[in-house]
């Protein structure tokens, strides 16, 4: 641990200790349920959670406990769409021959499935017809009694059709109080009576400022390149995709990496997905002005040269899957 680190010797305190430097812990870390009012994002639930270690952001529990902004040591990690974080009344993912998403990719994180990911072949729409669920919270905590404390944001959804798929989801996001990352596990059970199509996404949106500047990105041990966004802007450059296999692998490491740049922090942040379930990571860059994106993709299924999924999972009555992810922040 550096020395730098080490001045916030307070948060190694036990809690008991923490009490008698502070009139509520929550002065140190704390995880707060907020109402947004205005506009398209009106009548919504956010969850906002403070590590106390340099590491904020929003659980949207109407858009399926989905991410939206994140911030380390304050500067926006988070891309986000010129709608903002728009309310779930007013999604349709059928709209616009079935590329309603492209209304709603939001924020740090948008999970997409379950009943298709990508281009369907079988009349769903764009990523799926089941992303922005509301959620019910069933647990809302600073939690100072774990071995190690942590803020804790749990809840469930239901996506069900009384003639087709039903999916009932289960998340739980833990964040180390005076840490610098979090961790987010998915209990997806197929609570119908038939056998249902199972695949599933993490949209894992960068944006200015971390995307910008000498930005390096592996994949394991595979260097990513990333010159459409290093290119000059209004180069010219379309979207990008590029997939890669972790099949037989307990774990993959996704690593983004960045110098110091003008007034912005330097980046060193690590994606961990657990390959039983997520056996893929699809990155995509889209380097067109106003855009700027640079996804990271756990998936369930390759993709496929023409844009679809090549062999997703299914699901039979009562059979769960778990997926896990975790990101951490890292001390250049």
């Amino acid at each position: 641990m550096s020395s730098k680190r080490q001045c916030g010797a307070p948060m190694g305190m036990n809690a008991a200790d923490l009490r008698l430097h502070t009139g509520d812990l929550r002065q140190l870390a704390s995880v707060r349920a907020l109402r947004l009012l205005d506009g398209p994002e009106g009548e919504q639930r956010a969850s906002v959670l403070s590590s106390g270690g340099g590491l904020d952001m929003w659980v949207l529990p109407d858009r399926s406990m989905d991410i939206g902004p994140v911030s380390w040591r304050g500067m926006p990690m988070a891309w986000q769409h010129p709608n903002g974080f728009i309310s779930p009344s007013r999604h349709d993912p059928f709209a616009d021959d079935g590329s309603g998403i492209e209304r709603a990719l939001s924020g740090f994180l948008v999970t997409c499935g379950y009943d298709s990911v990508r281009h369907s072949t079988t009349g769903a729409p764009l990523h799926g017809s089941h992303t922005l669920t509301p959620a019910r919270i069933t647990r809302q905590v600073e939690d100072w009694r774990l071995a190690t404390p942590a803020l804790v944001c749990e809840g469930e959804w239901t996506c069900a059709h009384l003639s087709k798929q039903a999916y009932r989801v289960q998340r739980c996001i833990v964040m180390p109080v005076g840490g610098m990352s979090f961790t987010l596990e998915d209990r997806v059970e197929n609570i119908g009576h038939s056998t249902a199509p199972f695949d599933t996404l993490y949209h894992m949106n960068l944006g200015f400022p971390a995307i910008q500047g000498d930005m390096r990105l592996t994949v394991g041990l595979d260097p990513v390149n990333l010159d459409a966004l290093h290119a000059p802007l209004g180069s010219g450059h379309e979207p990008l995709v590029c997939c890669f296999s972790a099949e037989g692998q307990t774990s993959l490491v996704t690593r983004l990496q960045r110098s110091a740049c003008e007034t912005w922090p330097a980046v060193d942040m690590t994606l961990t997905s657990f390959c039983d379930e997520l056996p893929w990571l699809q990155v995509w860059q889209d380097p067109r002005p106003g855009h700027r994106i640079l996804a990271l993709e756990p998936a369930s299924s390759e993709r496929t040269a023409q844009g679809g999924s090549r062999r997703p999972g299914e699901l039979a009555p009562g059979e769960c899957k778990t997926l896990r992810l975790q990101v951490s922040f890292n001390d250049p």
